[in-house]
């Protein structure tokens, strides 16, 4: 019987050592927590571009010759542990903590897809940036809020944690064409076995929506689709189901990582299904935000990173609209199918007036890329205003730095006349 219990107790021990070893009040600390001898090896997988908006790949033999023939530098390559010693926090932590990764030591992962990897964004060069639009060429301010990476441990269970991470990273494909392949974001999940200190499954993916990827060569840029883009290991020796005792969701992970990066992801925004009910229940105007490119991510227009980075990052106007709007973003290339009732009636509804909105304001001259509208209730328009009026008007005699205090109260103003209409 002693000699029972005396084996039972080795067992717990074993089975708990992961926790006793590495866990305090919930906390793990992974530092130096691989064994430095194993080893991954990691497939990657990179599809071609299915879909364009503007067709830019084929616009010419020079622009194909850069885009259409992409594929993995290195479609398999192992990797010491050590490599993924990138994605560990320095410290200890608990499920749902976030702490910020040095992208330039992930790059080398990226680089299996294609040598020109980098973590600096061609379109957020640091603390300052420049680009032209409206006939100016802007040279202050913060960046777009491009680049970087983030971790979140999601869950844990006595053997495992998953962590959850999000990186921004580009691909220069040619630096004499000024040719950029821009995905949208890379995510995934590294779990790890703290009992044999061995990495049980890295994955990183480019989310497959609509427009994942924005590109540019030759002066032109356009976004395009790539259905898969991925590096995938698994090590197929470790494939017992896993109870997470302790976890966040997916989603919430999701959220955090996208806050890390976004000052703007503060507003409160519904999926276009349900903005009508909610406007109609609370007696709330609809903010309309149509883009041509998905707002919380890279694939963004530049048009787009600066109405992020300017007037929807502002304090005033993240708390006014949360308060007194009931938010929606979506996308032009989606109008037709919101039409056509893919998201049911009212959602068709809304999209056919804002759809008629916006032909009528880009046949006047008003910007393509970014528009807001805002609707009664009752999907009666109340009132537009587009990219272009909020930072230069004909009699703005300002300095250019200050386009971005400036648009923030053009904004503000623009919000609060819409609310004074709506009253009446």
């Amino acid at each position: 019987m002693k000699k029972m219990l005396l084996v039972f107790s080795v067992l717990i021990i074993l089975v708990l050592s992961f926790s006793l070893h590495s866990c305090t009040n919930n906390k793990i600390n992974m530092t130096d927590a691989l064994d430095k001898e194993a080893t991954l090896q990691v497939n990657a997988h990179w599809e071609p571009i299915a879909d364009a908006s503007l067709d830019l790949p084929n616009q010419s033999p020079k622009h194909a010759a850069l885009f259409n023939d992409l594929s993995p530098a290195y479609p398999i390559q192992e990797y010491k542990a050590a490599a993924f010693q990138a994605f560990f926090p320095k410290g200890k932590v608990a499920a749902g903590d976030l702490w910020k990764l040095d992208a330039n030591k992930i790059i080398p992962f990226l680089r299996q897809f294609h040598p020109g990897a980098t973590a600096e964004m061609h379109t957020n060069p640091g603390a300052e940036w420049a680009f032209e639009m409206f006939n100016f060429t802007y040279r202050s301010g913060p960046g777009f809020q491009s680049e970087g990476a983030f971790a979140c441990l999601r869950a844990l269970s006595p053997t495992y944690a998953e962590i959850v991470f999000r990186i921004h990273a580009e691909f220069l494909l040619n630096r004499d064409t000024g040719a950029y392949f821009t995905p949208a974001q890379f995510t995934g999940r590294l779990i790890l076995n703290g009992k044999n200190d061995r990495i049980r499954e890295f994955w990183l993916y480019l989310p497959p929506h609509n427009t994942n990827v924005n590109i540019n060569a030759l002066g032109d840029a356009d976004m395009v689709f790539v259905p898969r883009m991925e590096l995938l290991g698994q090590n197929p020796y470790d494939t017992r189901d896993i109870v997470w005792k302790i976890a966040i969701t997916e989603e919430e992970a999701r959220s955090a990582l996208e806050a890390s990066f976004y000052k703007f992801s503060e507003i409160k925004r519904l999926p276009i299904e349900e903005v009508v009910a909610q406007a109609q229940a609370e007696n709330r105007p609809i903010h309309v935000l149509l883009t041509w490119g998905v707002l919380n991510d890279e694939s963004c227009s530049a048009n787009g990173k600066v109405l992020r980075v300017g007037p929807l990052s502002s304090p005033k106007v993240i708390k006014l609209l949360n308060k007194q709007f009931v938010n929606a973003f979506v996308l032009s290339r989606d109008l037709v199918e919101l039409q056509n009732g893919t998201k049911g009636e009212q959602a068709s509804q809304l999209a056919k007036v804002v759809s008629t909105t916006f032909k009528a304001v880009t046949e006047q001259g008003a910007d393509q890329f970014v528009n807001t509208f805002v609707l009664s209730p009752e999907l009666e328009l109340i009132d537009h205003v587009s990219m272009d009026s909020l930072f230069f008007q004909k009699q703005d005699h300002f300095r250019v730095q200050d386009h971005f205090r400036v648009s923030e109260e053009r904004y503000l103003t623009f919000l609060k006349s819409v609310l004074t209409t709506a009253r009446r």
